[in-house]
């Protein structure tokens, strides 16, 4: 399994549910299968951790590490669930 991160920085987001509905359109797009077109189908997978400014940090650094926190929780959430 290879395992890459990659960071989606939300501007202009106005409320929590805004966030929730882009987290909900990530997860949509990263379920669907990648390669049919080349004869080998694979299915990605994410976690996705949420930092908001400033709530969860003031610099660039507060907010990755909160992010990534919140990323780890929800891995473990989903273990214990299923």
């Amino acid at each position: 399994m290879v395992g890459d991160e990659f960071i989606v920085l939300l501007t202009d987001i106005e409320s929590q549910s805004a966030v929730s509905k882009k987290v909900v359109e990530i997860f949509t797009a990263m379920a669907e299968p990648l390669g049919a077109e080349f004869g080998e189908v694979i299915m990605p997978s994410c976690s996705i951790g949420v930092a908001i400014y400033p709530a969860d940090g003031e610099d660039a650094d507060s907010l990755l590490s909160h992010a990534d926190g919140d990323k780890y929780r929800m891995k473990r959430r989903r273990s214990a669930a299923g």
